[in-house]
């Protein structure tokens, strides 16, 4: 996998830590480094998940549906101003909260998107675990999982979400990706709010 621009060497790249990647001008990938590849497999991530997989896809196809519009805006900004995004987002594994930081720069020589992840915060969790309640397969009703900070809604009436590691692990087949409200203001306000943990 290649990229053009010349603002950033490719060997070093390659040796970050970080795991990064490349977009050109429409949002599809041009080159993940092997930071990117290393995380992927880390985490459980499919063939589908790495980078040579990826090359020419566009990253939108990759985010869920309720994040889009935020995701799209926030790199034209980028395109228009030519600075530096930063933004941080939860990605949190059944056992641990974890908080990264994507750093989005635009590389001018060839209108190019370099993103690198760096990991800001990693720890056990606080959120007390909660065990999956009835069923969700064949016809279940769907779970409504909140895409950033992976919570489940409580579909009791009483409007909380809870924390399932069960299904950080392993997503029911019908779960719909959505936003919980502390997540839903925090996109709403350019994601620099204080995450919930």
């Amino acid at each position: 996998m290649t990229y053009r621009s010349a603002i950033i060497n490719a060997d070093t790249l390659a040796r970050a830590t970080d795991a990064c990647c490349v977009l050109d001008s429409s949002l599809q990938f041009l080159y993940c480094n092997c930071a990117w590849d290393d995380f992927a497999r880390a985490n459980g991530g499919t063939r589908a998940a790495m980078g040579e997989a990826l090359l020419h896809k566009r990253l939108l196809t990759y985010i869920p549906d309720i994040l889009k519009s935020f995701y799209a805006h926030q790199f034209n900004i980028l395109r228009q101003r030519g600075t530096v995004w930063y933004h941080r987002y939860e990605c949190p594994s059944p056992r641990e909260f974890a908080v990264y930081e994507l750093q989005a720069l635009l590389m001018h020589d060839q209108n190019e998107i370099l993103i690198c992840h760096s990991q800001i915060v990693r720890r056990p969790h606080t959120r007390p675990a909660v065990e999956p309640r009835g069923s969700t397969r064949n016809g279940g009703r769907p779970v409504s999982m909140c895409c950033h900070c992976r919570r489940t809604f409580r579909d009791d009436g009483s409007g909380a979400w809870d924390w399932i590691p069960a299904y950080v692990q392993n997503p029911p087949a019908n779960y719909i990706a959505c936003l919980c409200q502390p997540c839903t203001d925090y996109y709403q306000h350019g994601g620099d709010l204080v995450l919930n943990s």
